[in-house]
C-alpha cells in the first residue's frame, strides 16, 4: 500500500481547469444558448473565488510568537526571506500555523525581525513527506544565524531535518559554526524516533554563554560548551531565527545518492509556536552590546541554572546520543586522521581510536560525501523505535531483566533535580 502523507484540502485549482475545459468542449456545451453560456460562466466565476479563498495568495507575513524578552517589544515578527508567491501561506489553521513549500521552481523561507542574543529558540514543527513516503533530498530547516549582519565572521546554530527514501526514519543534522569557521563543520545526525511528519513535534535551541544544547520535544541530544581555554569557537553575536525549505539533493540524502522527486510533491514543511526569547540586540542600530548581553545582567539565560544540565536530563542525553546519533564529526577520522577539533575528546597514543563513553568511533565519512555500504566500527543503529514516551519499559540484560531509566520519558524541559 503506498503511503499518503499530504492531505488536499480545499478546491482543488487542476480540477477545476479539467472539468471546465471537458465541459466548453463537450456537445452539450456547444448547442447551448445564451442563457446557458451565462450560467456556465458564472460556475467558473464562483469556483475560481472559492480557490482563492482556501488558498489565499500571500504577499506578506507576520507570524507572531509568545516571546519573553529583556528589552524590547512582547512580539517575534516573521518575514518572508525567499520564495515564488504561493509557497509561504500563514492561513493555515486559521493563522496559527505557517506552511512554507518546496517546488521544483523554488523552495521558502521565512525570518525574525529581531535579532537575539543568548536565550531559546524554539518551533513546532511538522516536517514534508511526499507520496509514498518519499522525502529525499529535501532540506527543512530551523535555526539561529547572523550571516547578514556579520559576513565575514558569522555565526550560526543549525537544526537542519534531512529527507529520506521511503521505510527509513527521518534525520536531523545539528551543527555549529562561530566566527566565521565555515571550513570546520561540528555536524552530528541521529535518526529521529518517532514520524516527524504525521504531527507536530517541538525542536528547540538553548544559548547561553556557557553551552548550547538542543532538544527534541524537551529531550536534549547534543550539549556544545564553551571552552575559550581550548582556542573553541563559540557563538558570541546576536542572530536572527530562521525556518526554511529547500533542495539538498545533491549532498542530504545518503551522500547525495537520491534527489528530490518532484514528481511526488509539492513538499511542505509547517510551522507553529514559533518562539525567540532572549536579549534582543540589533547591531545594525546598536554598535556597542546592551546591558542585557552581559553575562552578568540578571535575567533567567544567565542564571547559574541554566549553565549546568539535571540528572535526568544527563541520563536523556545519553539516551539519545547512545541510540540514534550514527554520525559525529569527532569520529570522522577521514577529516582528522590525526587530531580532532579542541573540543572533541582526546586520541589515546596511537590506538587510532577516540576516547568515546563506551561507544566504538564511527568512520563514517563527512556529510557531503558518500556513506560507505560496511564499515567495522559503526555507531549502534536501533533495531525498532522506542515505546510510548511517559511509560516505564523492561529489557533483558544477561540472564536478569533491569528497570530502564533511559525510556523513563518524557523529561522536564529545564532544570528537574
Amino acid at each position: 500500500m503506498r503511503r499518503f502523507c499530504r492531505i488536499k484540502n480545499g478546491v482543488n485549482g487542476m480540477g477545476i481547469t479539467i472539468e471546465f475545459s471537458r465541459l466548453i468542449y463537450s456537445p452539450a456545451y456547444r448547442s447551448c444558448n445564451v442563457v446557458c453560456h451565462v450560467l456556465v460562466l458564472q460556475m467558473a466565476i464562483s469556483a475560481t473565488a472559492a480557490l482563492q479563498r482556501a488558498h489565499p495568495p500571500v504577499v506578506d507575513v507576520s507570524v507572531f510568537s509568545h516571546v519573553l524578552e529583556v528589552n524590547s517589544s512582547k512580539k517575534a515578527q516573521f518575514v518572508p526571506m525567499f520564495g515564488e508567491p504561493g509557497d509561504i501561506d500563514s492561513s493555515v489553521n486559521d493563522g496559527s500555523e505557517i506552511r512554507l513549500r518546496l517546488e521544483g521552481h523554488s523552495g521558502s523561507g521565512i525570518k525574525s525581525q529581531n535579532s537575539v542574543f543568548r536565550g531559546f529558540f524554539s518551533a513546532g514543527i511538522k516536517l514534508p513527506c511526499g507520496f509514498g513516503g518519499n522525502s529525499a533530498g529535501i532540506v527543512s530547516a530551523f535555526y539561529a544565524s547572523n550571516g547578514g549582519s556579520y559576513p565575514s565572521n558569522h555565526d550560526e546554530i543549525d537544526l537542519e531535518f534531512l529527507g529520506v527514501r521511503p521505510g527509513h526514519p527521518y534525520v536531523i543534522q545539528t551543527n555549529i559554526y562561530a566566527d566565521g569557521s565555515t571550513g570546520t563543520g561540528r555536524e552530528e545526525r541521529f535518526n529521529l524516533w518517532f514520524d516527524p511528519t504525521v504531527g507536530f513535534h517541538n525542536y528547540s535551541i538553548l544559548w547561553t554563554y556557557h553551552h548550547i544544547v538542543f532538544f527534541v520535544d524537551d529531550i536534549p541530544i547534543r550539549r556544545y560548551v564553551s571552552r575559550p581555554e581550548l582556542g573553541v569557537p563559540y557563538p558570541t553575536k546576536p542572530m536572527n531565527a530562521f525556518a526554511t525549505i529547500w533542495d539538498g539533493s545533491t549532498w542530504a540524502t545518503e551522500g547525495g545518492q537520491y534527489h528530490v522527486n518532484y514528481t511526488q510533491g509539492p513538499f511542505d514543511a509547517t510551522f507553529t509556536n514559533l518562539k525567540l526569547e532572549g536579549c534582543v540586540w540589533d547591531p545594525r542600530l546598536q554598535i556597542a552590546a546592551p546591558e542585557c548581553a552581559l553575562h552578568t545582567y540578571k535575567a533567567w539565560f544567565n542564571d547559574n541554572a541554566m549553565q549546568e544540565m539535571s540528572a535526568k536530563q544527563m541520563i536523556a542525553l545519553e539516551w539519545a546520543r547512545s541510540n540514534f546519533m550514527w554520525y559525529s564529526y569527532c569520529d570522522d577520522l577521514e577529516r582528522w586522521p590525526v587530531q580532532p577539533p579542541p573540543e572533541c575528546p582526546k586520541k589515546l597514543g596511537n590506538l587510532n581510536n577516540l576516547v568515546t563513553s563506551g561507544t566504538p568511533p564511527s568512520p563514517r565519512k563527512g556529510p557531503w560525501r558518500k556513506t560507505p555500504k560496511s564499515k567495522p566500527f559503526a555507531r549502534h543503529q536501533p533495531p525498532t523505535l522506542p515505546r510510548v514516551p511517559g511509560q516505564k519499559h523492561k529489557r533483558k540484560i544477561g540472564s536478569r531483566t533491569k528497570l530502564d531509566a533511559f525510556h523513563q520519558l518524557p523529561f522536564s524541559l529545564w532544570k528537574t533535580k
